[in-house]
């Protein structure tokens, strides 16, 4: 996907950060399913050029266990910023 979306933009070096799923205290552990994802991410993001993997360690949910709060998505934006911020120094 992110080989065609370049191909298509004519940008092989457009930023790719890929953000990682919730992992929250109330909804218990993720399944055998959440673990490929996040392993998929993980490797996607460690083959791929231009692009990066970011964690959702520590963040919270809102009161539905499925979407983070807004602190947290405050705080998910900032660490995208310097994922993309590493992602052009090595542009």
């Amino acid at each position: 996907m992110i080989q065609r979306f370049r191909r298509d933009l004519r940008a092989p070096k457009v930023p790719f950060v890929i953000g990682q799923l919730g992992q929250f205290a109330g909804a218990g552990p993720w399944d055998a399913a959440g673990l490929e994802v996040d392993r998929a991410q993980r490797s996607v993001a460690a083959k791929v050029r231009f692009s990066a993997f970011v964690s959702s360690d520590e963040l919270t949910s809102n009161a539905d266990n499925l979407h983070f709060n807004a602190a947290s998505l405050r705080e998910f934006g900032r660490r995208y910023a310097v994922a993309f911020a590493g992602i052009e120094k090595r542009r």
